[in-house]
């Protein structure tokens, strides 16, 4: 089936038009950057990213507010193969406390092995990000401690 584009006068197939549209796409696309390009074009973009920056927050604020939990699972099973129950368990058995430090979390992250993804077990974020900036070796950790014991204040000549 061939159809008459109204703007360019050539007849084409209907796949070269868009569903109910007048003009082909060829057409479509080069109105478009013509007038997104013009002032006129330009300012109804400003307004509309203008509108969007403050109607777009408030929606996604209340869209986590009521999803809140529900995205939780879904990124701990994607992540992670951890299912929600799994999770409250570690989070019961480490009492709340970081596996590292011991200290209470308020929102625990979960430590995983990157060669295996295996998870190893839930930590506060500030030893959560220094495993990983160890890049999670323990020898070089180790290093690290002895580093720090030989240079406690009043040994080492610090």
């Amino acid at each position: 089936m061939t159809k008459v584009c109204q703007k360019c006068k050539a007849t084409l197939k209907a796949s070269d038009f868009h569903k109910g549209a007048k003009w082909c796409k060829a057409c479509c696309s080069s109105y478009a950057k013509e007038y997104n390009a013009s002032p006129v074009g330009m300012e109804v973009k400003r307004k509309a990213r203008e509108r969007r920056s403050k109607e777009v927050p408030f929606y996604w604020k209340e869209y986590y507010k009521r999803h809140k939990e529900q995205d939780k699972e879904k990124k701990l099973m994607s992540a992670y193969g951890l299912s929600i129950e799994e999770y409250r368990s570690m989070l019961s058995l480490q009492e709340d406390k970081c596996a590292v430090c011991g200290v209470i979390m308020e929102k625990p992250h979960v430590d995983h092995c990157h060669k295996t993804d295996l998870v190893r077990g839930l930590l506060c974020r500030d030893c959560n990000i220094g495993i990983g900036m160890f890049r999670d070796n323990p020898v070089v950790l180790l290093r690290a401690a002895t580093y720090l014991n030989q240079h406690k204040m009043g040994k080492g000549g610090m």
